[in-house]
């Protein structure tokens, strides 16, 4: 019995009743001009789950590479342990993690879809700036296809458009993705 903990990369062979939900979600992703979205919920809804068990294996199955980036966390500190997690390659010495996880990603030939969860915290306060800077960096990168997803509570949504301001774009209502119950 797994309790309210949400599936994990290993737990793919596990995870089921999310197809259609999955199947839009690739589609989304997969779109010539995606850059960024959002994938948003109730808590407890499943939006974890959904990434790491549903949407990871899937990404990876199709030539991407996905990274699954804690949102709680510092994310270019998040964002280099979890590239180190999932490549055979250490950074260099004090490599930028943007660096790093670009230079990891030349074999995969779809890309990088970057996926920041659990978002909702990290959007009050002092949070913002790390992750707009973090997500700047990603999106400036020309030399790699780069794929972001916010994963956020349905109640922390209108602090979105903070996001939006700070990177200077918007997300596009046809990549705001709603998980219901």
């Amino acid at each position: 019995f797994r309790g309210v903990r949400p599936f994990g990369s290993r737990d793919a062979d596990l995870f089921f009743g999310r197809r259609k939900e999955l199947d839009r979600l690739i589609a989304m992703i997969d779109r010539p001009d995606f850059q960024l979205g959002v994938l948003f919920g109730q808590h407890g809804v499943g939006k974890t789950s959904l990434l790491q068990a549903g949407l990871s294996p899937r990404l990876e199955r199709s030539g991407f590479l996905p990274v699954y980036v804690d949102g709680r966390a510092d994310p270019r500190a998040a964002l280099k342990q979890a590239v180190f997690q999932i490549s055979a390659s250490p950074p260099k010495g004090e490599e930028d993690p943007v660096d790093y996880t670009l230079r990891v990603t030349e074999k995969f030939p779809e890309g990088l879809v970057v996926m920041f969860d659990d978002l909702t915290d990290r959007l009050d306060g002092d949070g913002l700036e790390p992750l707009v800077e973090t997500v700047s960096a990603l999106l400036a990168a020309e030399e790699r296809p780069v794929r972001l997803l916010f994963c956020i509570d349905s109640g922390a949504f209108h602090r979105l458009a903070e996001v939006e301001e700070g990177l200077g774009r918007a997300v596009p209502p046809d990549a705001r993705f709603g998980l219901e119950r």
